[in-house]
């Protein structure tokens, strides 16, 4: 009798959850075809470079704290033949009046407005007006290395690559409320100890490396067609997978091209209940992609995922 309570009890569960999936993947479709163009102006010196060869896409929300430092860190790079498209993702601080401060002195800053859409939608549009030949992602409260860029043409046009990885570097905002309980991942973290190039081995190279965009540069052929969904988190995980199956030759390097910045805004690491459903909700919606259009089999998404978590040994996501 235990036994048959027992059983109950766990289809019951199961079917609860099945349900609650199935319910959150209706949801996510139908608001996506409902979700209409959002893009207010776009915003364009006349004399922006009409052929760079890299363009830099920056989603931006309620970023002013720290858009400066990141701006700065792409008007001074090394390399000078780029883009930086910058998206304002309906802020309600001053983040818009930055960016139009710096276009001012920078003719390779584009801006575009929109209304608030999420991170995903905002890469989307960054991708659609991109000009480069190759991509770089970098969040708003980041910040690159001033030689990111030519290390990053570099490694990939010399090893006609489709895409280039290197590492990064946590660190912590010095605002930050949790500060403690992030310092032993505040450490210069690198992929590799070497240069490795890989080709047609993603099952294994997956492993060697996070699904963060912005340690890395694409050759825009390859990710043209490749959309983001419409979350704040997850989005760049299920993109970075699909992106996966398109590649076929990645070189991976030990150099430090991206400075990852932990705070207490960070969504990703917040642990009250409605973060967590937010986490939830977008890992069934993912995971149901990749599955659909890509094959990834659900037991493997789910070792990849706590893989990567793996990557901070419990200090964050535990």
């Amino acid at each position: 009798m235990n036994c048959k309570k027992i059983l109950l009890f766990s289809f019951t569960l199961i079917f609860i959850f099945l349900l609650l999936c199935a319910i959150i993947i209706t949801d996510y479709n139908r608001k996506r075809k409902n979700f209409n163009d959002n893009v207010k102006t776009i915003y364009r010196k006349e004399d922006c470079p009409q052929e760079p060869q890299i363009s830099i896409i920056i989603p931006i929300y309620n970023s002013s704290p720290w858009l400066r430092e990141c701006l700065d860190s792409c008007i001074n790079q090394t390399f000078k033949n780029i883009e930086i498209i910058c998206i304002n993702d309906g802020s309600k601080d001053n983040s818009l009046n930055i960016l139009f401060e710096y276009q001012q002195g920078d003719h390779r800053i584009v801006i575009i407005d929109k209304y608030n859409g999420g991170s995903g939608d905002s890469r989307n549009k960054g991708l659609s007006i991109a000009k480069g030949q190759y991509i770089m992602f970098l969040d708003s409260d980041d910040y690159f290395s001033l030689g990111a860029c030519e290390k990053c043409y570099k490694s990939i046009t010399e090893n006609n690559a489709d895409m280039a990885v290197f590492g990064w570097n946590n660190f912590c905002d010095s605002e930050c409320k949790q500060k403690d309980r992030f310092k032993n991942i505040c450490k210069d973290f690198s992929l590799v100890k070497e240069k490795q190039i890989v080709i047609n081995d993603f099952k294994n190279t997956n492993k060697m490396d996070h699904p963060y965009l912005w340690t890395k540069i694409y050759k825009r052929d390859i990710i043209d067609k490749v959309k983001f969904l419409n979350f704040s988190v997850i989005d760049d995980a299920t993109w970075f997978l699909s992106i996966y199956k398109k590649v076929n030759k990645i070189v991976y390097n030990a150099d430090i091209i991206c400075f990852h910045r932990l705070h207490d805004s960070n969504i990703s690491l917040k642990r009250d209940f409605f973060s967590m459903w937010k986490n939830f909700r977008a890992f069934i919606v993912c995971s149901y992609f990749l599955n659909k259009n890509y094959n990834y089999p659900y037991l493997d998404l789910i070792k990849l995922y706590k893989h990567h978590l793996g990557f901070y040994k419990g200090e964050v996501f535990n």
